[in-house]
């Protein structure tokens, strides 16, 4: 496993400033969370973190290499990517649709390699579709197809996860369940994770490091405690709900 570095990344949107150079290094191992207000530029930087869109400024790194430099498919291998909207543009099956994490690995996007099946039943198994295996996406229920979207990325196992709200549409037992697989992965495997939450227990629960980011373009950088106190999300948050969070 290598580390991952985002040097001077810059974003906007129509001109108009959301982030503003930042730099952060993860490690192997670590999970770190996003947290912020809506419109902020969350999901536009897990993009540019995943190659799919250019900054407006800065470079993203993977063992000394810009990514923008990599083959899509060797990107894929290094980068996953769970996005915020669930969309299955084609029908299939739910073990059809977690063999598309395969793709980066096929040599032949239409053939069946046994090991590919293996490998993305038991991404299935870990979120606990398995028995559904056979069964339409388009009958599945609004977690269940979030589910899927899980056992795909993990299908694909990069070393790099990248997850836009990867609770939602879960109840609470499936939330704890996906934090305990990434905790896992990151912990056992070093896989490096960051994630955009919006609920502040989850992070405080799975995070060794957070990055803040703020209306008026600033961030703050650091652990859980360091974050995750009165002084700094009063820059984000009114005193009554700070009041109300126990904060």
């Amino acid at each position: 496993m290598n580390a991952f570095h985002i040097d001077q990344i810059s974003l906007s949107m129509q001109e108009i400033p959301l982030i503003q150079q930042l730099s952060f290094t993860c490690q192997p191992g670590e999970i770190w969370g996003i947290l912020g207000p809506n419109g902020i530029g969350k999901t536009t930087l897990l993009h540019v973190l995943a190659g799919l869109k250019k900054p407006t400024s800065g470079r993203v790194f993977i063992a000394g290499k810009n990514i923008l430099h990599m083959r899509p498919k060797e990107r894929a291998q290094k980068i996953g990517l769970l996005p915020q909207q669930i969309y299955f543009p084609f029908p299939s099956t739910v073990l059809e649709t977690a063999m598309t994490g395969r793709y980066p690995y096929s040599s032949n996007w239409f053939s069946e390699n046994p090991e590919d099946i293996k490998i993305a039943t038991q991404a299935l198994e870990l979120v606990g579709l398995h028995h559904l295996k056979q069964r339409p996406v388009s009958q599945l229920s609004g977690g269940e197809q979030r589910r899927l979207t899980l056992a795909t990325l993990f299908a694909q196992n990069p070393d790099i996860y990248l997850l836009d709200e990867p609770t939602t549409y879960l109840d609470l037992q499936q939330r704890m369940h996906v934090l305990s697989i990434l905790k896992k992965l990151a912990k056992e495997t070093g896989k490096i994770i960051l994630l955009v939450l919006h609920e502040i227990p989850l992070i405080q629960l799975c995070c060794d490091k957070v990055i803040l980011l703020t209306q008026d373009g600033n961030k703050k950088i650091g652990s859980c405690s360091e974050i995750i106190n009165r002084e700094t999300l009063g820059t984000m948050l009114p005193k009554e709900l700070l009041d109300s969070c126990g904060f």
